[in-house]
């Protein structure tokens, strides 16, 4: 036998601080329960992405040229590359068109190609026949 004393036992007591206390409410009333939501007044203070995603439109359409000329900047961008992409069509068409720089001299047709390496120019004639 242990010399321990005996320490009394209340019953009353519960075992854990909250075990007298109910954790969920049973609330079996036919009452309706109360929301304090509303979508409205959370959207009256809502940035503007925000009340622009819960407006109800029609969904956009895709476009492949509204996004490039949106905003002003954006166009002059877009126009500027237009007409870089024009100026060099036009100019690849216009130097290669002067390719065939074929000459007729004094019953003769000639043609002349020349270009520049280290330095040097070299100038290469070539005559061919009219027949």
């Amino acid at each position: 036998m242990s010399d321990e004393p005996k320490v009394p036992v209340d019953d009353t007591k519960p075992a854990r601080p909250n075990a007298g206390y109910p954790l969920t409410e049973n609330n079996n009333s036919e009452e309706e329960m109360v929301f304090y939501y509303s979508r409205e007044h959370r959207l009256q203070r809502a940035p503007k992405s925000v009340r622009d995603l819960y407006r109800e439109t029609a969904p956009v359409k895709f476009n492949l040229l509204r996004p490039l000329i949106s905003t002003k900047p954006k166009a002059v961008m877009f126009v500027s590359v237009l007409i870089l992409a024009v100026m060099s069509i036009f100019t690849s068409v216009w130097y290669h068109a002067g390719d065939s720089a074929d000459k007729n001299l004094g019953g003769n047709r000639i043609s002349a190609v020349a270009l520049r390496h280290e330095g040097t120019t070299i100038i290469v004639l070539k005559k061919k026949d009219t027949r």
